[in-house]
């Protein structure tokens, strides 16, 4: 698996972050959560986390709620 482009000649997976997100929030609210909210920085160089923010509001929106805005934790991530 690669993180960000593959290399053209070998062989990659890649996850879909978009719908990992979405499929996450869809289980948690057919669980009972009244309230989800995404952490991450959407504004990353790292697109993994708008990915899944767009998965996530997707999900909240067709279930009828507001997403909020994503929640960003002051500290390093792993872009060096």
């Amino acid at each position: 698996a690669f993180w960000g482009s593959p290399f053209d000649d070998s062989v990659w997976v890649r996850s879909d972050n978009a719908d990992g997100g979405r499929l996450a929030v869809e289980r948690l609210l057919k669980a009972g959560a009244k309230e989800v909210v995404f952490v991450g920085d959407t504004a990353s160089s790292q697109r993994q986390f708008s990915e899944r923010y767009e998965g996530y509001r997707s999900a909240i929106e067709a279930a009828g709620l507001v997403a909020s805005d994503p929640l960003v934790s002051e500290g390093e991530d792993r872009v060096s």
